[in-house]
């Protein structure tokens, strides 16, 4: 999780602020939103494949 939450950080999608042993982490609101319009794209994409997918195993199933 801390690799995950420093990736995010050294992105600037998150701010991190450390408090003694503890890190606090705040969300960018506008990197979030960048980075869900880029998610977003691929997500017709992959809606796209996982249709055609479902037709083929359908297709396979009926044999």
């Amino acid at each position: 999780m801390s690799r995950h939450l420093r990736l995010l950080s050294e992105a600037g999608v998150v701010e991190v602020t450390k408090r003694a042993q503890q890190r606090i982490y705040r969300l960018h609101p506008g990197a979030m939103r960048e980075l869900s319009d880029w998610v977003q794209g691929f997500a017709v994409l992959w809606s796209e494949r996982m249709d055609r997918l479902g037709a083929f195993l359908d297709d396979r199933a009926d044999q």
